[in-house]
This record gives structure tokens, C-alpha cells and sequence, in this order.
């Protein structure tokens, strides 16, 4: 894959999910805490490995039955090359140059990083406890010069420049403690910029990056130069992983050097994630999960929320649950898992191309917008378009960031994000298969007049677009919007049903989703919109009238058709959409 010249570009966002204080570094007034994911297992000898394929093993959301973390020496021959492909996320201000070139780790332990966040350090009998703990959170390679990771773990208040990627973070069976701070140079690697990005939570109410589902929680960055010596990891291409399924986690519990931890997926009923009970803490987030044949399945995303420790007296011990409860009544939900479906167009895109502008516009306020003008030069047709922002404002989320075209297409990424920030990231599809090249026109608008303190402005603006075909789904994929004609064919979710409707005496079907406000995307199909095909009564998800569908003529019997969006009791703002409904 070629990738055009690149560019640094500050990223920031809090996570969901707290652990360890970070300093803050931004004109937003931030309290950042280290995103924490959940995960648990079965003791080795009481079922994981002993349970057929679909049945639930049990388990917890931190540690799920015994510990089963182990060093990557102490894995499998597949789990050590999957390490070999895995980086440790921190940021500059971990790491010092040793004299003899080298880069050198912060050398806080595990326990000490807990006491500086929680107020007391880890109980004795904690695994790792005394192990260096210098990042934040996993990452792993994609391909030469770019890196996957969970959206949270960029969305932070660090610029792109100071985002640090640290591969062989791991101990040798030989090596001595200390050694694992020792960075060599071709170890480490700086963020260059941010190519892709989806965290839903800073941007609930828009279609184009919101699902229904659950938060998106996803990232890909480029680095500063290629990885030397290591290759990128196998990606699932067809299919999904097998409920009961056996998978692994290779990542950085609490920023400590790289562990394996087994377990099995226990609810594989969303499109767009899977849930498992591996034991994973906070720095797990955005490593990988491969199967048996060390296949990536996806990133790690989430656990139940909260913390992974308990106060025992002078110290923290971490949770402990003996059963997987899928009815939430003991918080013991297990940890999901994002498909690794969403990185596969940036993977297969033939190159990146980027525009650029530094300069201060000012953001009225209540009225008007703050425009900047981009322009692509590259005639190759879209597959992935990520539009990378930063502001000065007393309160971002009071702002809303639209992308336009000179032909007038436009698309919203934020309106009033849920994240109090001051740099925005979002990708989307809504232009797949457009031309890239023409003039871009960035809007930034202040929703909430009235309330400013100091000045607002926009500073910069990035576009970052993936060339290539855009992907097509395999034949007999289905999903909103594809063909049917009972609701059996809409295979997608068990939710799923068709919408009958007829075509000048030729029977037809349209598989829709029922929702409220919000919808749920996939790459190669069109983008979705809720709205009402029942005068108001309910809500359902209908394709939007998109270059996948050739705005609605590949869809017989169907038009494209102003909307508004189906709220129900939902918090998603009013928006309406041009999509394809029957005539």
C-alpha cells in the first residue's frame, strides 16, 4: 500500500472507562483518566478448554476465575509472533534518551501507578505488581507504517507528536527485570498522524459515525517511519469468530510489559462486536484478539466500567468473578471485543492522501459558521475519509463539525459532542466512491449562543482520504437496505425483518432495523438513518440515499425521499436525511 507524505496532527478526547491520572496538556480544562477494560477467566482445568464450541464458559469482567495472564515466553509459539507485531501505547513525557542512543522507559512500577491514582498501592499477593507500567494502553501492526488501536486511547489530551509506540515491550526468559526499559531505536516509533478514527461517544447523535449498538471504539494511526522487522498480523477477511469460540489477547494490562491471556466468546449476537471473559485490565484497550491460528478477530474496547480493583484494607486487590451474568445483574458482563471488519479498508486502500491547512478562523457565536478550504487533487475514488480538527473554545460541546464539497454534498460529523475537548477526528464513508479530488469546505458552528468565555476559533483542519475501489460486500452479505422478501433473508441481527412493498405488481422486500434515533453503519453498504415508515408510531433503520446504492437506483422500486429522523425516547438530536423508501 502506498502512503502519500505525512503530516503531525494533534488528536485529543477522554476515554469512557478510568483508571490512573494522566496530566493534562490542552486548552480544555481535562481531568484524563486511563481508559480501563474489563476481563475474566475460567481456571485452566475448570472449563475453558474443556467446554464444546458455543456453550458459555462463565467467568468475570477483570479476572474471570483464576488469573490467566501469562508472559509471552510462557505462550504458545502463535501467541509469541502475534507479541512480536504488538506495541505498548504511552506518551513522551514516559521515556528519556539513555547516552548510548537507546530510548529509555519511565521506570514507575504497577503498584506505584495505582497508589498515585487510587491512593494506596496493589496488594502484595497482585500479580505483576512490581513490574514497569509506562503506557496507557495496546496497539497493533496493520501494516509497514501503520498501527490499530482502541478510539479511546487516542482520543486523549496529547497532541499526535507526542504519542509514543513502543514494540518488544516484553520480557525475555533470560533477561533480567531491568532490560525491558532498554528501547532500542527500531522499537520505537512516534504518531505521525491519525488516518482513522470512530468513538461514538464523542459524537452520539450523528449517523454517519453512531451505532445503535454500542459505542464504535476504534483507531488506526500512521506512524512516523516504517517498522523494521516485524510484520503485520493476519485479519480476518470472511466470516465472524464461532461463539464458544477459544480466543487470546495479546496486549499491556495496566502498561505493564506484554501478556497472553486466553478465554472464549461468550455472546457473539452483535454485528459489531463480540463479547469474551479473557482477563484483561485498563492498557489492554486497542490490543489485539486473535483465534487459535493467530487470526486477528479484533480490538479491545471495553469492559463493564469502573475499576478492575477492590480495596482490601491498605491496598487494592483486583475484582474476582466466578460467573459470566449476560443479565447484568452482578456486573459480571465480560469485555468486548470490536470486529476487525472497520480496518480492513485501510488496509486495502491503495494510498493515503492528505490536505492540510494551519490558521486561526473565529467561530461566531450562535450564528454563521467558521469555514476552512481544503483542496484534493488526487482523481482516485474514495474508500475512507477521516477529517481531523482542533478548536479554542470554552465549551466544545456546544460546536458542530460538518465536511462539504462543491458539489454540495455534506455530511455532519459531530453536533454537540458528549466529550469536553479541543481536537476532533471522525471518519467516514458517506463519500465512498466520490472522487477525491475537488474542494473541501470545513464548518464549524456554535449551537449555544451566548456563551462564550475568551476567545473561539478554529486552528486546523486535516483531511485524510483512503484511495481505491470502494469495498464491496460479498454477495450473500445482507443488511439494511439489501433484497428480501421474508424476514429469514435478513440474516444480519435478530432483529432484523423485511419491509414488503410493491414494485408495479412485482413483489419485493427491503431489510430494515428497528431503532430510535440512532444506526448502525458497515463498511460496503450505504450509510442508515432512522426515520418512521408507520406515521410515527415506531422507528425503523432505512439506507440513505448513498453512492453504494447509486442513490437508490440499484434499489428497484424505490426513490430517494426527504426524512426525518425517528427520536422515539432516545437523546439523539432532530436531523432529517435523504434516503431510498419505496414509491
Amino acid at each position: 500500500m502506498e502512503v502519500a507524505e505525512t503530516h503531525q496532527v494533534g488528536e485529543s478526547v477522554t476515554a469512557r472507562f478510568l483508571c490512573w491520572r494522566l496530566p493534562v496538556r490542552h486548552l480544555v480544562l481535562l481531568t484524563l483518566l486511563l481508559a480501563l477494560a474489563g476481563g475474566c477467566a475460567e481456571p485452566a482445568l475448570s472449563g475453558k478448554d474443556l467446554l464444546p464450541d458455543g456453550v458459555d464458559p462463565g467467568g468475570k469482567t477483570d479476572i474471570y476465575g483464576s488469573d490467566d495472564r501469562r508472559e509471552v515466553f510462557d505462550a504458545e509459539a502463535v501467541y509469541q509472533r502475534v507479541a512480536q507485531s504488538t506495541a505498548l501505547v504511552a506518551t513522551s513525557s514516559d521515556f528519556y534518551i539513555g547516552g548510548n542512543g537507546h530510548v529509555w522507559l519511565e521506570g514507575t512500577t504497577y503498584s506505584e501507578k495505582i497508589q498515585g491514582s487510587l491512593g494506596a498501592p496493589l496488594c502484595s499477593t497482585e500479580r505483576f505488581a512490581d513490574q514497569p507500567a509506562p503506557g496507557y494502553c495496546s496497539a497493533f501492526l496493520l501494516a509497514p507504517d501503520l498501527v490499530a488501536t482502541a478510539g479511546h486511547c487516542v482520543n486523549i489530551s496529547y497532541l499526535c507528536d507526542e504519542l509514543r509506540f513502543v514494540f518488544g515491550f516484553q520480557y525475555d526468559r533470560s533477561a533480567h527485570e531491568s532490560d525491558v526499559g532498554d528501547v532500542p531505536p527500531d522499537n520505537f516509533y512516534r504518531c505521525a498522524s491519525v488516518v482513522g478514527h470512530v468513538y461514538d461517544k464523542d459524537a452520539v447523535s450523528v449517523d454517519a459515525v453512531t451505532s445503535s449498538e454500542y459505542w464504535s471504539d476504534w483507531a488506526i494511526v500512521q506512524l512516523d517511519r516504517p517498522v523494521v522487522g516485524r510484520t503485520a498480523l493476519p485479519l480476518r477477511r470472511t466470516g465472524q469468530v464461532a461463539g464458544g469460540g477459544k480466543v487470546s489477547a495479546v496486549g499491556y494490562p495496566g502498561g505493564i510489559p506484554a501478556k497472553v491471556t486466553a478465554g472464549r466468546v461468550v455472546d457473539n449476537s452483535h454485528s459489531l462486536y463480540f463479547n469474551t471473559d479473557m482477563d484483561i485490565y485498563g492498557g489492554n484497550s486497542g490490543g489485539v484478539v486473535v483465534n487459535p491460528d493467530g487470526v486477528a478477530e479484533g480490538i479491545v474496547i471495553r469492559g463493564t466500567g469502573g475499576n478492575s480493583f477492590t480495596r482490601q484494607g491498605a491496598c487494592f486487590a483486583s475484582d474476582v468473578c466466578t460467573a459470566y451474568d449476560p443479565n447484568r445483574a452482578s456486573g459480571c458482563t465480560g469485555n468486548h471485543v470490536m470486529r476487525i471488519d472497520p480496518v480492513l479498508q485501510f488496509v486495502d486502500s491503495e494510498r493515503i492522501v492528505k490536505a492540510e491547512l494551519s490558521q486561526s478562523v473565529p467561530i461566531p457565536d450562535g450564528q454563521g459558521s467558521a469555514t476552512l478550504q481544503l483542496t484534493l487533487d488526487d482523481p482516485g475514488q474514495i474508500r475512507f475519509l477521516t477529517l481531523n480538527t482542533s478548536v479554542s473554545h470554552w465549551s466544545p460541546k456546544d460546536l458542530e463539525i460538518s465536511l462539504e464539497r462543491e458539489t454540495g454534498h455534506s455530511a455532519v460529523l459531530f453536533h454537540a459532542p458528549t466529550l469536553q475537548k479541543s481536537s476532533f477526528s471522525g471518519t467516514t464513508d458517506e463519500f465512498a466512491g466520490e472522487p477525491a479530488a475537488g474542494t473541501w469546505t470545513v464548518h464549524i458552528r456554535d449551537l449555544n449562543p451566548g456563551n462564550v468565555i475568551g476567545s473561539q476559533e478554529m486552528n486546523f483542519a486535516q483531511l485524510v482520504v483512503g484511495i481505491g475501489d470502494p469495498v464491496s460486500p460479498p454477495p450473500a452479505a445482507k443488511f439494511i437496505g439489501s433484497d428480501c422478501l421474508t424476514d429469514a433473508a435478513c440474516t444480519f441481527g435478530p432483529d432484523a425483518r423485511c419491509l414488503l412493498y410493491d414494485d408495479a405488481g412485482t413483489p419485493r422486500g427491503m431489510c430494515v432495523l428497528p431503532c430510535e434515533g440512532a444506526c448502525p453503519d458497515r463498511a460496503g453498504f450505504a450509510t442508515t438513518f432512522c426515520t418512521s415508515v408507520d406515521g410515527g408510531l415506531s422507528g425503523v433503520c432505512v439506507p440513505k440515499a448513498h453512492a453504494a446504492n447509486a442513490y437508490c437506483t440499484e434499489l428497484p422500486g424505490t426513490a430517494q425521499t426527504g426524512v426525518n429522523r425517528y427520536v422515539g425516547s432516545s437523546s439523539s438530536a432532530a436531523a432529517n436525511a435523504s434516503v431510498c423508501l419505496p414509491l
